[in-house]
């Protein structure tokens, strides 16, 4: 273990190259260890306004199922900075452990690739695929349409239910670029997705127009959800898996709920979760 006399995040090239001449510089594998008290201490100390956002989204938090949920605003008012620039550049308290080891972390589509197990033409395949004449390529369907292909070697196709990424895996760090485009022509797809988690199971938007949402949703066992009809609306529901309560009314397979609108009621999943599909029709709409 030694003792760092100074910490640098991303020198540009012809800097690191002199570090690497010298002999005397180990690099960064982005791997740290400290514990939560040390960590927060360094936040108070270097980085006070990460520290207020985040006292602040924790005293709001929120727990829905076995989630806790920090309130929004506080922690989006967080500055947007990595650990290295906000304290590792800036601390006299940290150490290092020289190390060789393989490492990824895995930060884009073609590090998966490296990683994952292949087929004899080298491809990676996950999900509802039928590749022809493709090799060396990364398929994965995470819940959206087929992926096909035909006679293309070294790509990366990825379909998922908000939308479908096709790129070369050399070019499969630039991701980023479709984030700041979807942003700058003001998509919702970078915010708002089709499929959302929560603690007690996932939300899966089926259908929406302008007067009605239909949602496929799972609860998971023992969990609780809170069903509420918005003011305007109404919500139709109707269990096509498992078993559960809704405000202590015993729901199976088959059975129907409805919530007039501004109402609410408690949806409990049995012992084996339960799946429901909901529709809320705006009744108020012209």
């Amino acid at each position: 273990m030694h003792h760092i006399a100074r910490f640098v995040e991303k020198p540009d090239l012809a800097t690191a190259q002199a570090y690497l001449d010298t002999g005397r510089f180990a690099w960064n594998g982005g791997i740290f260890l400290f514990g939560a008290r040390a960590y927060l201490d360094a936040l108070e100390q270097y980085a006070p306004e990460i520290a207020a956002a985040c006292q602040l989204a924790m005293a709001g938090a929120s727990v829905e199922g076995n989630a806790l949920r920090p309130e929004r605003e506080a922690f989006l008012a967080a500055p947007s900075i990595s650990v290295d620039y906000a304290i590792m550049e800036k601390t006299d308290r940290a150490c290092v452990v020289p190390v060789e080891m393989g490492w990824s972390d895995v930060g884009a589509w073609d590090a998966l690739w490296d990683i994952s197990e292949k087929d004899a033409d080298g491809n990676v395949i996950d999900g509802d695929v039928v590749a022809v004449s493709t090799k060396g390529s990364l398929l994965r369907n995470a819940g959206g349409p087929l992926i096909a292909t035909v006679g293309v070697d070294e790509v990366v196709v990825v379909s998922t239910s908000d939308a479908v990424l096709v790129t070369s895996r050399k070019n499969s760090q630039d991701v980023k670029g479709i984030v700041d485009k979807l942003n700058l022509i003001g998509s919702m797809l970078p915010r708002h997705h089709r499929r959302r988690s929560s603690g007690w199971g996932t939300i899966d938007t089926i259908a929406k127009s302008d007067g009605f949402a239909t949602q496929r949703i799972v609860i998971v066992p023992r969990q609780t959800r809170l069903a509420q009809a918005t003011s305007g609306g109404a919500i139709h529901g109707v269990v096509v898996s498992g078993s559960g309560e809704l405000d202590s009314r015993a729901l199976a397979v088959g059975d129907t709920y409805n919530l007039p609108t501004g109402t609410a009621a408690s949806l409990v999943a049995g012992p084996s979760g339960i799946e429901v599909i909901e529709t809320e029709t705006q009744q108020n709409r012209r």
